[in-house]
């Protein structure tokens, strides 16, 4: 089915009618098989009093006592709703689940208000869209049945299956099969599907990647719709003459194109400009290719290559190269000496980046003696901006001195440091979602270029707010100070010195600093990564200690 329940309520109105022709163009449905299922997804809805009907049109009906919330359950099939506006979780007993799985987001009616740490209770009553139409299962023989038997015990459930897929039962070697769902499970019958292929669980590496894409749906990701590319807009501010450097971190072939940095002296401060790739105006609003790449979301790194989310022709145009004339969105950074952001500015432009940074070029700098009159190789490219690279790297340590001190938090908590991770050793520059940053040594592009996106997104942020445009706001709130006491008795039984508050308590980003100066550091620092708060998406700006504010 091309479309789901929640993209059927997308399209519709509280107040204003929708005729059935315009939501069937709406929802991009041509066959009269899919517009027999449109209908009888109407009926269904109807009959929930989710939708009204009348000669002009569809109506969407306001039910405030059902709740959108998102299906999460445990093997022992205890199911929690996690509500999508932030309320207090629901539990809901298996015979409510109304063949609702793991994953799924759903319309939740509470039946029994909470109280005495006793959750609120409800029931399924519309499943809005479905997480899980594939997965990894054993092949079994249940009495006359043929079925899958889902890996993930979280599904509480079997898919009957053909007797065409018999012959996965004794496999001649140990695997599991990956199978697509065909039909889920309506009243009294249950879930079918088919067997796509068989992964082997010994392959190798290969096999084991195969496995692990195939285990998240990333394995049939859709080929990317041709597109003709716009070409970006020729009302641009010239910064040709803007030394512009160009820091490089991931090593793949097809890893995402990176921003390049530039900065200039300026009366008690500086002015330090991001520029990024123009790749929002090469892509028109609403085209195939702008539905996929919504779609897909990210791109995905699989350590020595990517899921790449640009198409190669989207990506060959909007790449920054060495010596060659790009266009870009820059943003203007003003900053004090001090490093506070006092006024900013967004432009369309033109750069051409004069020479890249990579790790060697800064730890080459970093060991260079400062009278030494010869040029390391590693350093010969960037020779002639020594100087500015020198600045740069000094400005970013003041960011990260003042992002630590407003509570911003570093772990040193890389990953392995094994050759097959590739490109997923290296930290994104943006910020992160567990609500701390890896520490990044001084010797590292990512590291020079993460400080300067950071205060990119705190200006955009600001930006939005201040024009009231609608926008999703990174909210990063500090830790749960119980949580960070339970940290910090450990930190004290192990002799660690801390300094607390006259209340007893310590913050995380101080106990933070006080892990690091310790030899028990990664042990601790594991503790306190426990008790840190994710970011979380809003609609409204709030505090946000990742990004030093």
């Amino acid at each position: 089915m091309k479309f789901t329940v929640a993209d059927l309520l997308d399209q519709l109105s509280t107040s204003e009618t929708l005729p059935l022709v315009k939501l069937e163009k709406a929802l991009g449905l041509a066959e009269s098989q899919e517009k027999q299922q449109l209908r009888i997804g109407i009926d269904a809805l109807i009959r929930l009093d989710l939708l009204q009907e009348t000669p002009d049109g569809l109506l969407r009906r306001e039910v405030p006592e059902l709740v959108t919330a998102r299906l999460r359950c445990s093997s022992k099939g205890f199911c929690f709703a996690l509500r999508e506006d932030g309320g207090e979780d629901i539990y809901i007993r298996d015979h409510q689940l109304n063949h609702a799985w793991n994953g799924d987001r759903v319309l939740v009616r509470i039946t029994r208000e909470g109280g005495r740490r006793r959750s609120p209770e409800g029931g399924v009553q519309c499943v809005l869209e479905r997480n899980t139409t594939s997965l990894l299962a054993q092949v079994e023989r249940q009495e006359s049945r043929l079925v899958a038997v889902p890996l993930d015990d979280r599904l509480l459930t079997a898919i009957d299956l053909p007797e065409g897929d018999a012959s996965h039962l004794e496999p001649t070697e140990p695997a599991v099969v990956d199978v697509r769902i065909d039909r889920f499970p309506v009243g009294q019958f249950p879930a079918q599907g088919h067997v796509a292929r068989s992964l082997p669980v010994s392959g190798g590496e290969d096999a084991d990647l195969d496995l692990l894409l195939t285990k998240h749906h990333l394995h049939g990701r859709p080929a990317a719709p041709r597109a003709s590319l716009r070409s970006p807009g020729s009302s641009r501010q010239d910064l040709t003459a803007l030394v512009s450097l160009l820091p490089t971190g991931w090593k793949a072939s097809d890893a995402p194109g990176l921003p390049a940095l530039s900065l200039e002296e300026r009366e008690g401060g500086w002015r330090l400009w991001l520029h990024a790739p123009a790749v929002a105006e090469r892509v028109g609003a609403g085209t195939s290719l702008d539905s996929w790449m919504r779609d897909q979301g990210e791109a995905v790194c699989l350590g020595n290559r990517w899921l790449p989310l640009l198409t190669p022709a989207l990506a060959k145009a909007c790449q920054f190269r060495v010596g060659e004339e790009q266009d870009a969105v820059s943003v203007a950074l003003e900053l004090s000496a001090a490093g506070e952001l006092e006024h900013y500015r967004f432009a369309l432009s033109r750069i051409r980046p004069a020479a890249a940074v990579d790790a060697a070029a800064l730890t080459a700098l970093g060991e260079r003696k400062p009278q030494a009159r010869t040029v390391p190789a590693a350093l010969k490219p960037l020779k002639d901006h020594l100087a500015l690279l020198e600045q740069l790297l000094a400005l970013a340590t003041v960011l990260r001195q003042r992002r630590l001190a407003a509570g911003s938090i570093d772990l040193d908590l890389p990953m392995p440091a094994l050759d097959r991770l590739g490109d997923l050793r290296v930290p994104s520059p943006d910020a992160a979602l567990r609500g701390w940053l890896v520490e990044l040594p001084a010797a590292d592009p990512m590291g020079l270029l993460r400080e300067a996106v950071l205060v990119a997104h705190r200006a955009l942020g600001r930006h939005l707010a201040a024009l009231g445009l609608p926008a999703l706001f990174a909210r990063n709130s500090a830790a749960d100070p119980a949580e960070s006491n339970d940290v910090a008795k450990a930190a004290l039984a192990l002799e660690i010195p801390l300094e607390l508050s006259p209340e007893g308590n310590a913050s995380a980003a101080e106990l933070a600093a006080a892990f690091a100066a310790t030899d028990r550091s990664r042990a601790l620092q594991q503790q306190l990564r426990g008790s840190l708060s994710p970011v979380q998406l809003a609609d409204q700006p709030g505090e946000q200690a990742l990004a030093g504010e």
